[in-house]
């Protein structure tokens, strides 16, 4: 349990970078991004990020409950 709060932290981390950059041209003109990618290719890339992100996000609340489901059973079995 304490590992998925990590992971669901560093994923609200992640997003928030992402959303910084996709605001911040200048961050994504001078990072690895090719100078030739347009700026909607960008915002797609952006989106992507985004939405990976917040599936991992879902999985993990969805793995959270199921962890939470198990332990009332076991308590319920002692």
């Amino acid at each position: 349990a304490g590992d998925l709060h990590k992971a669901q932290q560093s994923l609200e981390l992640i997003q928030s970078k992402i959303v910084k950059a996709a605001g911040d041209t200048t961050v994504i003109e001078n990072s690895d991004v090719s100078p030739e990618m347009e700026s909607s290719e960008k915002e797609t890339m952006s989106l992507s990020l985004n939405q990976t992100v917040t599936q991992l996000q879902q999985l993990l609340q969805a793995v959270n409950q199921q962890l939470t489901k198990e332990k009332e059973h076991f308590q319920v079995l002692e």
